[in-house]
């Protein structure tokens, strides 16, 4: 019995070790540095696949036996990280954890319009154009903001004559008729 005893005893210690070790031993990486994202509500499961899909080479299971065993599958926070050579389990454990995103820089100009600004951010690189196939409109109708209009002479279909210099000032899809159009329009002086 006592030799029975102490063989758990020696296994639970060198699992404790084991243990020890691989939390503090350096991560493989694919490539160096290396850019991993958690999309909003991957459960702990999916955070640690994404990251062994990302190239790094760990056991999903074990990683995700991590997280469950410190609490803290719902406290990981989806973002772009990005893991350097030195990404210990454990850093990355805490990486996760506190939300340390790495950030990228992208400058955009004042007074630039719509079609520069789109075309800026689908050179960026590490972006998702989530919207690169809507038109201009379409991109401004679902962010629900107004769609500028050119100013110009309006003459409305309901009258026989024009009804004045009207300049249009904008107008949401969906809207016509005299009423939609003499609401957002003002008089040339």
């Amino acid at each position: 019995m006592r030799r029975f005893l102490f063989f758990i005893l020696f296994l639970a210690v060198m699992a404790g070790l084991g243990t020890a070790w691989w939390l503090h031993r350096p991560l493989t990486l694919k490539t160096t540095p290396l850019d991993l994202s958690i999309e909003p509500g991957t459960s702990a499961r999916g955070v640690a696949s994404a990251v062994a899909a990302a190239g790094v080479d760990i056991s999903p299971w074990m990683l995700a036996a991590l997280f469950r065993v410190t609490s803290s599958e719902r406290l990981i926070k989806a973002g772009s990280y990005e893991l350097e050579a030195s990404t210990t389990p454990l850093s990355l454990l805490r990486k996760l954890v506190r939300g340390e995103e790495s950030l990228l820089a992208l400058t955009l100009v004042e007074g630039w319009n719509i079609r520069q600004v789109r075309e800026a951010l689908r050179k960026a690189d590490l972006l998702r154009p989530d919207t690169a196939e809507l038109s201009e409109l379409a991109l401004m109708d679902k962010l629900g903001r107004p769609i500028p209009m050119p100013k110009a002479a309006v003459t409305w279909p309901c009258c026989s004559a024009p009804c004045g210099p009207w300049t249009v000032n904008w107008q949401r899809p969906g809207r016509s008729g005299h009423q939609a159009w003499r609401s957002r329009a003002r008089m040339m002086r």
